[in-house]
């Protein structure tokens, strides 16, 4: 029953994007006419403006080498100083979405069924915007909320294959979902068509993360003198062990973005700026399957001295589409 439900429910949410997509086409020029109407009759727009972001291009940056996620799990200097997580929302979970089905991870066995759901989503963020006084300059403020995430795969570090091709080294995949809530204010007052907006912002974003890690290869050592290989002492045939796991946590970020508008759509580039709070649990801290953190010693790139939980830090880059309904 569940499964048949879950189908339904992922359907109504691609009718429902589709509808959203149609009705924002048909709007888009009674609501250019409405506008020349309101502007020939005040001048100025004193009431509250609705802003949707869509068709966003995602990139979460580390503020240091030493701060990318795989580098503080591991220890593995392949990772020290790996390119970020990116994302394009017509390239996002389509397996989930459009194929019904999971990715190649399996990230989705770790999941609710909500969360399945709410994981389909591609990235987007809805804004409302009013009129404010601050000081003697006219400005506004506004309140948002959005979806987005990250994907980042092993291979995006500076390709530790190579670097240690002969032993054994980590196999990790994060996908990462942000639910993010805020407030900005914007400097340059309330949008206008043909303008440029500037804003700056604070709010709070909760963090999901699925993880698949383990280790690649198990059939010769980092230390080739080891008298007893992996594969023999942990019964592991030569093939790489994994797991699954899933964390959550809450970060703080400062927001600051700059608009640049048309008549109704126009573009968006926003950078949020997060903290070094944990929000995803590093199942290396206790080992990967059979086999003890103590025994990362014989791995010549890897660290027993991981810690328990790893942060975010960085600045996630939202570049997006955007439509103002003024």
């Amino acid at each position: 029953m569940l499964p048949s439900l879950y189908q339904m429910l992922r359907q109504v949410l691609i009718s429902l994007t589709l509808l959203i997509v149609v009705m924002i086409g048909l709007a888009s020029a009674q609501q250019q006419e409405q506008q020349q109407q309101n502007q020939q009759a005040q001048p100025g727009n004193m009431g509250g403006i609705y802003r949707l972001s869509f068709f966003e291009f995602d990139v979460l940056t580390f503020r240091e080498g030493k701060d990318h996620v795989f580098y503080q799990m591991t220890g593995f200097r392949g990772f020290d100083g790996g390119s970020g997580a990116r994302n394009l929302s017509v390239d996002w979970n389509y397996e989930k979405m459009l194929l019904m089905g999971g990715d190649i991870d399996g990230h989705e066995k770790v999941e609710s069924e909500v969360e399945q759901i709410l994981h389909s989503l591609p990235p987007f963020s809805i804004e409302y915007i009013v009129p404010f006084q601050l000081g003697f300059a006219e400005s506004a403020i506004s309140v948002m909320g959005g979806y987005t995430q990250t994907y980042l795969t092993d291979q995006s570090g500076k390709n530790p294959q190579k670097e240690n091709n002969s032993a054994i080294y980590p196999l990790i995949r994060l996908r990462s979902h942000y639910y993010i809530f805020g407030g900005s204010v914007y400097l340059t007052g309330m949008p206008e068509p043909r303008s440029t907006d500037i804003f700056f912002g604070i709010g709070l974003m909760r963090i999901e993360s699925t993880l698949r890690a383990g280790i690649r290869r198990a059939s010769i050592l980092g230390d080739v003198s080891e008298p007893e290989p992996w594969e023999t002492r942990y019964n592991l045939g030569g093939e790489a062990v994994t797991e699954l796991s899933a964390s959550q946590g809450v970060v703080f970020f400062q927001r600051a973005g700059i608009t640049v508008n048309g008549e109704n759509y126009g573009f968006n580039l926003d950078f949020l700026f997060t903290g070094d709070t944990g929000v995803i649990d590093n199942p290396y801290a206790d080992g990967i399957g059979p086999i003890p953190r103590e025994d990362f010693k014989y791995v010549t790139y890897m660290s027993t001295e991981v810690p328990d939980r790893v942060h975010l830090r960085g600045v996630l880059m939202r570049a997006a589409i955007t439509y103002t309904f003024y």
